[in-house]
This record gives structure tokens, sequence and C-alpha cells, in this order.
């Protein structure tokens, strides 16, 4: 992934993984970092996507939360709560990304959310945790 002001930021090619939600309809998703990640860099950019294949994405009712906290709102376009970052549609693909407004905490772990809505009203909800590498202080010094 490439560092934040980097002029490459969105151009890394996304992978999606294939879901299907209940009437089977398939969505791909992206998560970064990855469900259940650890040793997750404190300042690392967190990443999210949705796909619809129908390429009818509703792009006013994308909604991505951090921790309980709205950090990217559709309806206006625009990120929340002090985050900073950047959105991308590209065939049927919306992709966030956004930077923590503070460096997470060692060993701390957050969940990120979000919705998608195609325009049949077919909704994706998805919703994961990563967590943060611990201080690398503590083991300094440690003959183990």
């Amino acid at each position: 992934m490439p560092r934040w002001g980097a002029s490459n930021w969105l151009n890394s090619p996304p992978t999606f993984s294939p879901v299907l939600i209940g009437n089977n309809l398939p969505f791909g998703v992206l998560r970064f970092p990855t469900a259940n990640a650890t040793q997750v860099p404190g300042d690392t950019i967190i990443r999210i996507g949705g796909f619809d294949p129908d390429d009818d994405l509703v792009h006013t009712l994308t909604v991505v939360s951090l921790d309980g906290v709205m950090i990217y709102d559709g309806t206006n376009g625009e990120f929340t709560a002090g985050y900073v970052g950047h959105v991308k549609d590209i065939g049927g693909r919306r992709v966030i990304e956004f930077a923590p407004n503070t460096v997470f905490a060692y060993g701390s772990t957050h969940r990120v959310t979000a919705h998608f809505e195609d325009n049949l009203g077919n909704a994706f909800d998805d919703a994961w945790v990563f967590t943060v590498q611990l201080d690398p202080s503590c083991y300094t010094g440690n003959n183990l």
C-alpha cells in the first residue's frame, strides 16, 4: 500500500473478496487491514471497499464507521470526526481510504463497519476488527 502522501495513493490495485448477501446477490468487499489482523502499525491507513457487479451502487448511501464513530458519510461525501481520506469510484467499485486522526494505541483493537447499497435496495453491511502491534520498546534488551 502506498504511503499516505504518495502520488499513487488509491492507484494500487485493491483485491476484492466475493461474498453473497441474503438473496445471493454477489458483492465484493475489500478490507485493510484484513479481518482479525494483528501487529498492525499504529499509523496504518484503513481501506474499505464495496463492489457490485451490476455497477449500480448508490454512493450517497455508503457509510463507514470506526469504533462506533461515523468516519465517512456518503450523503455529503465528507469525512468526519477529524479524519481525512480519499474516495474513488471505478466500474462498480467504491473504495474509501482514511488515516486515523491520531496514532492508534499499542495493543488496541479497533472495529470497522461499512454499509453499501445498490439501486435495487440490496444492502451489504460489513464489520471486522484488527489489533495494533504491541509496544516494541517493551522487548528491547530482553535476552529471550
